[in-house]
């Protein structure tokens, strides 16, 4: 005990987590298991709960897996506790005492009666976070300093010690300052504790507080626009804080001179392809404070900023061979001689599956292939390049929403091929083919001029024309299966009369996947009303289409929709 305790004493403060690391040599000593667990705890940053220790503790394990974790219950006996109370009485380094001393507090909940009076030690932490503050301001241990200052504070509070908060709020303040512009997660907090907790602080305090972020973001700004540097994440930062304090005290003017200044920093910026995240934040920031006047425009040069970055990108491609003549053979395996059975076929092999998909997901996972891309988000665009919906690749429906499009993507091709060879051996036209899909028992039959209509249109390589026939037709459709199962197809409107329900009310419905599969279900959503898929029934009809996306892969994918149409059987009960 006597070399551990001697080396950490010497031991320049780096932060608690190098001191686990610096005392591995001393493994085979006495004690080096309580020494090294009291530096193996982490500690519960601002936004989480108190890890469950039995009790509300700041303090959390080390690790935690399904059947272990460290340090568990077991190894925080008594012996331990009184151990720490040994190191923090005899220890000289402010910043090993207030370790010591706030385990000791943390955990005496635990074993009652172990360590006499364990409030001292509560003080004796506090007092300690306070003299470790005023040693590490301005050194690499900047995040060590504010967490030290927090948990002092939090402490203090939570013992209702008047006198000594007054003198955390002050050191808390010098912190503050002392921290450099650029560094957005190590100022401000002062703020966010004292003003944005709604803690009982004196005028001057809060005052001193809010001419500090103003006195930062005037600095920022400049700096952003004289030097050219990149501040604005700092600038936002600063005034998110400040616009919301001022919309608190009503202060509207100064609201909107902080928003006009943040806009002006905008618009100068050279990084065009930065600008349309920076005025989304903007929109943020305007919203955050309730004020929504200025959207409209906001969003024009949102749009603006898209269409000059549109302007900009490069297309990309990737090639991939493969062998021909095996590509050959798959192909004529579609081939039999028997267009009913071919057409059924075709149908159902491009199906795409959820438990294939999600299988595929879980096997790139376990491979550490993708985990990168799963921290960011994937923004879906329209035609403007506007975003539609965001992708958070760690979530399951949107991580399966992403591998859906692969899947479709890749195997049009193949679609493509097999349903052309399959149009050449049997000299398919919108007759002949249209005879075959009418049998259905889903279609209606006062509808089949329609289907005609549309099949004459693809055959023509019409696409523009067979798309806004067919998306209609196969909605029609789908309510029919609707009207088949004998549920009611319509619903109350506000007029006092009733409409037909619509492709979103249809797929819906919770029975559907028990009647045509969930397979099927997921695949119209995706490809027809949903905004993480194609969305193309919604694009369509709300004219918001593009020309390019009537293109020969996307009116194979309707063709395909009719193809699964052939699939159904009609049966009794």
């Amino acid at each position: 005990m006597i070399d551990i305790a001697k080396y950490l004493e010497e031991l320049p403060f780096e932060g608690y987590f190098n001191y686990d690391s610096k005392i591995r040599e001393f493994q085979e000593k006495e004690n080096y298991k309580f020494e090294g667990m009291a530096f193996q705890f982490l500690t519960k940053n601002d936004m989480e709960e108190g890890y469950d220790y039995g009790i509300s503790s700041y303090f959390k394990p080390y690790y935690e897996f399904a059947d272990s974790v460290y340090p568990n219950l077991s190894d925080i006996c008594c012996e331990a506790l009184q151990y720490w109370q040994i190191r923090s009485e005899e220890s000289n380094n402010p910043y090993l005492i207030a370790r010591y001393s706030d385990l000791v507090w943390n955990f005496s909940k635990l074993h009652r009666g172990c360590i006499a009076n364990p409030f001292v030690y509560a003080i004796k932490a506090i007092d300690n976070y306070l003299l470790f503050s005023n040693e590490s301001i301005n050194r690499r241990t900047d995040l060590d300093t504010k967490h030290a200052i927090i948990r002092a504070l939090i402490l203090a509070k939570s013992l209702n010690q008047r006198e000594k908060l007054n003198t955390i709020f002050r050191k808390m303040i010098d912190i503050d300052n002392a921290m450099e512009d650029k560094f957005i997660g190590l100022w401000g907090f002062s703020y966010d504790k004292l003003i944005g907790n709604n803690l009982e602080i004196t005028s001057e305090l809060e005052g001193e507080i809010i001419t500090s972020i103003l006195e930062r973001v005037d600095r920022l700004i400049y700096d952003e626009l004289e030097n050219k540097t990149d501040n604005f994440h700092a600038i936002e930062y600063g005034i998110s804080k400040l616009t919301k304090y001022y919309c608190k005290m009503g202060q509207t003017n100064e609201v909107l001179r902080l928003l006009t200044l943040i806009e002006d920093v905008i618009n100068k910026s050279e990084q065009s392809h930065l600008k349309e995240f920076r005025y989304n934040k903007l929109l943020d920031l305007y919203h955050a404070v309730q004020i929504h006047e200025d959207d409209n425009r906001i969003i024009r040069k949102i749009s603006e900023s898209v269409q000059n970055s549109i302007e900009r990108m490069k297309e990309t491609s990737i090639t991939q061979s493969i062998d021909r003549e095996k590509y050959e053979i798959y192909i004529n395996n579609f081939y039999t001689q028997d267009l009913e059975l071919d057409l059924r076929m075709l149908a159902l092999r491009f199906i795409p599956s959820i438990d294939d998909n999600l299988r595929m997901i879980e096997e790139r996972r376990k491979k550490g292939i993708g985990l990168l891309s799963e921290l960011v988000s994937h923004v879906k665009i329209n035609k403007d390049g506007m975003p539609i919906t965001t992708l958070d690749l760690s979530n399951e429906y949107d991580s399966l929403a992403n591998q859906f499009e692969i899947t479709i993507g890749v195997q049009s091709s193949f679609f493509n091929d097999i349903f052309n060879k399959l149009i050449q051996e049997y000299n398919l036209n919108e007759i002949n083919l249209g005879g075959i899909l009418s049998t259905s028992p889903i279609l209606i039959e006062e509808n089949h001029s329609i289907l005609y209509s549309g099949l004459k249109s693809y055959f023509n390589e019409e696409y523009i024309s067979f798309i806004h026939i067919m998306i209609p037709y196969i909605e029609s459709t789908l309510r029919n299966v609707i009207h088949l199962t004998g549920d009611s197809i319509y619903k109350l409107n506000k007029n006092g009369g009733y409409d037909a329900i619509l492709l979103g009310d249809i797929l819906a419905k919770d029975y559907l996947e028990n009647i045509i599969n969930k397979d099927i279900v997921y695949y119209l959503k995706f490809i027809y009303n949903d905004k993480k898929g194609y969305n193309i029934r919604n694009i369509v009809a709300h004219g918001l289409a593009h020309p390019s996306i009537f293109n020969k892969a996307n009116a194979d994918l309707v063709m395909h929709t009719l193809l699964i149409f052939f699939l159904f059987n009609k049966t009794e009960n």
